[in-house]
């Protein structure tokens, strides 16, 4: 096999499985819309403890 060819079907299965990924959102996203309040409350808290570390972080580089 030559280096074009490798490429060539590198490409294609990283193409093949963006669609899985796509695919996969999709699926995941209409399982989330159950549950989106849940989700919603989830990813606030996630947010607000990344935001806490951040600024911890800033906080203790500033000293």
């Amino acid at each position: 096999m030559s280096m074009t060819q490798e490429y060539i079907t590198i490409i294609i299965k990283f193409y093949q499985g963006y669609i899985d990924f796509n695919i996969l959102i999709v699926m995941f996203s209409a399982v989330m819309y159950i549950h989106v309040d849940i989700f919603r409350q989830l990813f606030i808290k996630i947010v607000f403890c990344i935001m806490l570390i951040v600024m911890f972080y800033l906080l203790l580089s500033c000293l």
